[in-house]
């Protein structure tokens, strides 16, 4: 059924997806959805467990052999926009000294350039961003032709603790601040958030 649910929503998207085209995909009753599952969101979060480590084990690989990633990539406007201003500030600095020092690696082959990191001040607006709409977006940024959308989960304490992402071709991937794709990934991180024991957001 988890399979079932991520062949489906590839084709038509979270919202697009009912739970009957699930149920066929999967090739078993609406009785027996319900047994294991009390909502498509409940299956959509299951889908995320059985794919979390996977993308672990992926994203493991990737960081370990990746040496210039910068701190605005590295810790993303995401996290940034909920951690202690003056401490993100201080990273960024220590990062852009050393990029003013050439002693950022260069990109691994087929990789493009680094972008320059912000100053504080076009760094501090793209975190007001992030705050204002509860999801940080890449259009192109890291790569051409990729983009990505995150929503924070937050702990008992209130916590940033990790990022809910999705990535995808820029020609169909939306990246509209109250799409498809956005509403989705708040929703999710908000289940998340709330099974850590985090207040539920507000609507």
């Amino acid at each position: 059924m988890v399979r079932g649910l991520a062949d489906a929503m590839a084709e038509k998207g979270y919202i697009g997806t009912p739970v009957a085209d699930i149920i066929k995909r999967a090739g078993v009753s609406r009785e027996t959805f319900y047994q294991q599952f009390d909502s498509k969101l409940d299956c959509f979060l299951a889908a995320f467990d059985v794919a979390e480590q996977w993308l672990i084990a992926v994203l493991s690989e990737i960081v370990a052999d990746t040496k210039d990633v910068s701190t605005a990539q590295r810790y993303e406007r995401l996290f940034g926009a909920y951690l202690d201003p003056e401490v993100v500030r201080g990273l960024l600095e220590q990062e852009r000294q050393r990029e003013q020092k050439g002693a950022v690696q260069p990109p691994q082959r087929g990789m493009p350039p680094a972008q320059r990191l912000p100053g504080w001040p076009a760094f501090e607006a793209q975190l007001h961003e992030v705050r204002a709409h509860g999801l940080s977006r890449s259009e192109g940024e890291i790569l051409p032709g990729i983009s990505a959308m995150s929503a924070p989960v937050f702990d008992s304490t209130g916590a940033i603790v990790l990022a809910v992402t999705a990535i995808g071709p820029a020609a169909i991937f939306d990246t509209r601040w109250d799409g498809e794709i956005a509403v989705a990934l708040k929703a999710c991180a908000d289940q998340v958030s709330q099974r850590l024991g985090a207040t539920p957001s507000r609507p």
